[in-house]
């Protein structure tokens, strides 16, 4: 079965919370790091009630509320943020064009910041495709894209760990700093380790879904 809800599960997996910026919300009681402001958060709220209820209705109200409030928001990646989690409540519906228009509208918004989630859009894009048959070619497609934006995070994540190691030993930095980069730096050693366990995972499936013609997403 294609599980879209454990790709979206992903969604800023390797961030920290600074409350300002970034928030630690609950999700059926897991906590979740968000980009999306106290006031955008309470909007996704009733967003999630309405589709609990089934209200299809309500739901298209709310998410027309959000995009135009997305149209005032001077942070793209809480915008982009907001699209992925519209892209995700329309899924649920069935309305899987709309789905797609709001994970082009994330990668637009994200640009070049955040490019976990931009591959998590990659990816949740394959599972939509997947769906049509003349559109496999653009699903693999997708999901090609998807792991090199993984690939290419992995690679590059070893030498943050060593900038920000040298930031420890360099600069005389209060406690306070020390303590928060050393946060920072367990994190990308968990995102390397994430990375290296799902990327092989991935690949394999995706190579014998292509055979099989079908796709068992579960890594």
């Amino acid at each position: 079965m294609v599980d879209f809800g454990q790709v979206y599960s992903w969604i800023n997996l390797f961030e920290i919370a600074d409350n300002k910026n970034s928030f630690t919300i609950q999700t059926n009681g897991i906590p979740k790091i968000t980009f999306l402001k106290p006031c955008t958060q309470e909007f996704r709220e009733q967003l999630q009630a309405a589709r609990n209820a089934n209200d299809r209705s309500e739901v298209w109200n709310i998410i027309e509320r959000i995009n135009n409030i997305c149209l005032t928001f001077a942070d793209n990646v809480e915008s982009a943020e907001a699209k992925l989690e519209c892209a995700y409540f329309v899924y649920s519906l069935g309305e899987f064009e709309d789905a797609l228009n709001f994970l082009d509208d994330a990668i637009f918004n994200y640009f070049d910041q955040n490019q976990h989630n931009v591959a998590i859009a990659y990816w949740m894009k394959g599972l939509i495709l997947w769906q049509r048959p003349s559109k496999h070619d653009q699903a693999v497609g997708f999901w090609r894209r998807a792991l090199e934006v993984f690939q290419k995070i992995k690679e590059e994540t070893p030498e943050k760990i060593e900038q920000k190691r040298l930031l420890n030993r360099n600069y005389n930095l209060s406690s306070s700093e020390q303590k928060k980069i050393e946060a920072e730096i367990e994190v990308l050693k968990k995102q390397i380790f994430w990375y290296s366990q799902k990327i092989p995972s991935m690949t394999d499936i995706l190579v014998a879904s292509i055979k099989k013609g079908d796709i068992d997403f579960n890594p």
